[in-house]
């Protein structure tokens, strides 16, 4: 029945009779004075009074909030409310509610996060015409993420809107409260490395944020290697010092020791390893995340060792000379092996980090370390391969002898490929003295795709049981997405918009379903029809008449479920979902069945494109009280601008390769048309360089932040069509005096 006053996230139960609502003129913290509120209540309060006029009293209140169950007043409903908190993760984000036909309630939680959740949830309560009503409500899983970055989790600062380290701030804090209202109490804000000088201002970004965000009970989340060496993937990022093995550190020979290994292949590692008895480089190491917490006051990390997504014995039998002298036995599982190895890293890494204080950053009190591998495995990992995963990982956290703070990180996992049972179920016994979480990217992630709204988070449901979640989809241009997964983070199987209701029961079936929600195939009603999710959420962020705009953005999309393009970078415009590459090089000869492909993707793009950018123009034609969401928009329709001319240019580049292309096939000479549509075309082209060119803008993020590409997309262009009239000119279809094929790894 929570459809009927469209809270979000749905609480887990919500009974109601009619009435006329709540009637808040006083608010009572039980307990407390305004002087003394425990974190985060203060910010609760301070997003409360942006739509209720109150004070804070301590007696003959409306709304009384009693926190700690030593506080609870005894009632028949506290007994109630008391056996509710023994539910998963109630005892610390859990609340109940209680309100009568008077206009008045209470709300009971058993610590200060909770008691916030439960004011987020009255402010959506504030004009529904409710009495009687009780809301009891606790989350699917404890840790709940987002990400904010363009490229997955491995760079691009979507925040960064070219406008100076100030304006960032200010943004960055902004979007906290949003997240904070719809109880997401996690973002992955940066990586790949522990490098505190990115840019001029990047510290001093990041601990603001990081200060603020604790203030209202979220953790901010960055990504980096904590040994690994040979990285070459990760150079364009920000590694930091020391990621080699060295026999003597710095100066001497790099050697081998465990890494990623590739089954069949001779027993040795490769270029993305690490090794746990290099003593020099792990003192360097750990000094460079120490000095990073300090300036930064990061709450939560994620640590790779190697890019290794699966356990093999192979890795093991590679180690070095030393690590086989410290840890002599070659079993995976053994005290005295891989995992009693690994135990004793992880062991030193915490105890390393726990000593982290700077001001009121504490990390022993604050900080979370996942780490994601080796072993991070994947939903296509064999059975076998994920059951020695868990195994390992299973054997690792029992064997370390303080787990506090850790957790275990791994990819997406639905069902066992050869039994209908989620792979979640092994985790949750094998894994139980430390954090489990999953990390899901589900499109609109710069991964698999760069749709700017997917619902694959309705498929969350088989997840339930891992205690943290990431959502990495979505960013800056994204909030209705973001609080989209917010909905199926908190409640996975009891939406009141949309749940799945014919769920499929073995692995087939359920990747079938996915996939078909990620690429667009499968739109339910009840997300993107009218009145749908989309339409509630942006009505939400932006107000009635920006609202309706704002949902044509966000419903834009091609025939085939092609996005509009907001920044250079998409996935869906350069790659051919494969591997990051420009497909389309006139140099590069590609079949007729992908001109086809390629023509009519960046076609639908555009239309897509128009279609985001007429629904802006008319957002931001409306009167914008709100300075950070006047901003926003202007800032998405200017990115709406840049994709509608970049995908049309894309669109007249591919009409003219397959015409082109389809005469030297048949060994015909160009048509004169064909030579006066590249000249025009490359006229248009000229405009777009100058316009990119012209911008006044400055990112500091090195990856150029949601700009990012746009200079490289104009001068690909550029590139291409002068071939081809090298081509035309020359009688050759790869003419003379070509670059070498530009490729790079996805990231």
């Amino acid at each position: 029945m929570n459809r009927c006053f469209n809270i979000i996230p749905t609480p887990k139960v919500f009974e109601y009779s009619s009435g006329e609502g709540l009637k808040i003129k006083k608010i009572r913290i039980f307990g407390y004075t305004a002087e003394t509120l425990p974190v985060p209540i203060p910010s609760a309060l301070d997003i409360l009074k942006k739509d209720l006029d109150f004070i804070l009293c301590d007696t003959d209140a409306d709304l009384t909030v009693y926190i700690g169950e030593e506080n609870f007043p005894d009632s028949a409903f506290t007994k109630e409310a008391k056996a509710y908190f023994n539910e998963k993760h109630a005892e610390r984000e859990g609340y109940v509610i209680k309100g009568d036909s008077e206009g008045r309630a209470v709300i009971l939680a058993k610590h200060p996060q909770g008691a916030s959740y439960g004011l987020m949830t009255v402010r959506q309560l504030l004009g529904a015409p409710v009495g009687d009503f009780t809301i009891k409500d606790a989350p699917d899983f404890a840790g709940r993420s987002i990400k904010w970055l363009v490229w997955a989790e491995t760079g691009g600062w979507s925040y960064d809107f070219g406008d100076g380290v100030e304006a960032i701030k200010k943004r960055m804090v902004r979007k906290l409260d949003t997240l904070f209202t719809y109880k997401i109490n996690s973002v992955y804000a940066d990586g790949y490395g522990f490098d505190t000088e990115r840019f001029e201002g990047y510290a001093d970004i990041m601990r603001t944020l990081c200060d603020e965000a604790k203030r209202r009970g979220i953790k901010i989340g960055i990504g980096g290697y904590s040994m690994s060496y040979g990285m070459v993937g990760h150079l364009n990022s920000y590694q930091g010092k020391h990621f080699f093995n060295r026999k003597s550190y710095p100066d001497g020979e790099i050697y081998e020791c465990i890494g990623t290994h590739d089954p069949g292949k001779e027993v040795k590692a490769r270029d993305r390893g690490t090794c746990l008895s290099n003593e020099t480089l792990f003192k360097l190491k750990m000094e460079e995340i120490k000095n990073f917490l300090k300036k930064t006051h990061v709450s939560s990390i994620s640590l790779h060792n190697m890019d290794s997504d699966e356990i093999h014995e192979q890795l093991w039998l590679a180690r070095c000379p030393e690590c086989r002298k410290r840890w002599p036995n070659d079993a995976l599982l053994a005290k005295d092996g891989c995992a009693g190895a690994f135990a004793e890293f992880i062991d030193k890494i915490m105890s390393e980090l726990r000593t982290v204080k700077d001001g009121d950053y504490d990390a022993e009190r604050e900080l979370s370390v996942r780490m994601a591998a080796p072993g991070y495995l994947y939903t296509h990992t064999s059975d076998e391969a994920f059951d020695k995963g868990i195994e390992f990982w299973g054997a690792v956290t029992d064997y370390m002898k303080n787990p506090k703070g850790f957790g275990v990180g791994f990819r997406e996992q639905f069902f066992y490929h050869s039994k209908p049972i989620p792979r979640v179920t092994k985790v949750k016994e094998r894994i139980t003295k430390a954090i489990s979480a999953v990390g899901n990217f589900q499109g609109c992630d710069g991964f698999y795709d760069d749709k700017i709204f997917t619902a694959t988070a309705v498929m969350n449901y088989i997840l339930k049981g891992y205690d943290n979640m990431g959502t990495y989809n979505g960013n800056a241009f994204q909030e209705p997405l973001a609080i989209f997964d917010a909905e199926y983070m908190w409640n996975s199987d009891g939406s009141a918009f949309y749940r799945v209701e014919e769920k499929p029961q073995s692995y087939e079936e359920y990747l079938d379903l996915y996939k078909a929600v990620l690429k667009g195939r499968v739109k339910p009603e009840k997300i993107y029809g009218e009145g749908g999710f989309i339409d509630v959420i942006c009505q939400k962020l932006y107000g009635k008449d920006i609202g309706k705009q704002m949902s044509r953005v966000y419903k834009a999309a091609g025939k085939n479920g092609e996005p509009p393009i907001l920044f250079a970078s998409s996935v869906d415009i350069y790659t051919n979902y494969s591997k990051v590459v420009y497909p389309m090089r006139w140099d590069d000869e590609i079949s007729e069945e992908k001109e086809k492909e390629f023509l009519e993707r960046f076609t639908e793009c555009n239309k897509a494109s128009c279609e985001a950018y007429r629904a802006l123009c008319a957002a931001t034609a409306e009167e914008i009280a709100d300075e950070g969401m006047r901003e926003d928009l202007f800032f998405l329709k200017d990115c709406a601008y840049m994709g509608k001319n970049l995908t049309a240019l894309l669109a007249e580049y591919m009409g003219i390769y397959r015409d082109l292309a389809g005469c030297f096939r048949s060994e015909s000479a160009p048509e004169g048309s064909i030579s006066e549509r590249l000249s025009a075309l490359r006229v248009k082209e000229a405009a777009f360089t100058e316009y990119v060119n012209g911008l006044p803008v400055k990112p500091l993020d090195r990856f150029e932040g949601p700009f990012i590409r746009r200079r490289e997309m104009a001068e690909w262009l550029e590139y291409n069509t002068e071939l081809m009239q090298k081509s035309i000119a020359e009688g050759k279809r790869i003419p003379s005096e070509r670059k070498a094929l530009r490729t790079r790894e996805w990231w």
